[in-house]
């Protein structure tokens, strides 16, 4: 789960501190959704006894994209739109 987080930290500090390199435009929003895919995979993989943690994995996972992608179309509408 640690490098979920990592990949939803600010872009230039992650992708500096493993790759060397800057990630621009949709490689951001790329980096993003497999970030939280990670995060998904995890909430699912957690150590437990409960019988429906694959399902708590898909909810989060969905939550996740859902409020993320809300945010980038959010913001992609008012920069195009002025």
């Amino acid at each position: 789960m640690g490098f979920g987080a990592i990949a939803e930290a600010p872009r230039r500090s992650s992708s500096i501190g493993f790759w060397g390199v800057e990630i621009i435009g949709l490689g951001v929003i790329a980096a993003r959704v497999a970030g939280i895919g990670m995060i998904g995979v995890a909430v699912a993989c957690w150590p437990g006894k409960t019988p429906n943690q694959t399902s708590y994995g898909l909810f989060a996972y969905s939550t996740l994209i859902l409020l993320y992608l809300g945010q980038v179309s959010s913001i992609m509408n008012t920069t195009t739109s002025a």
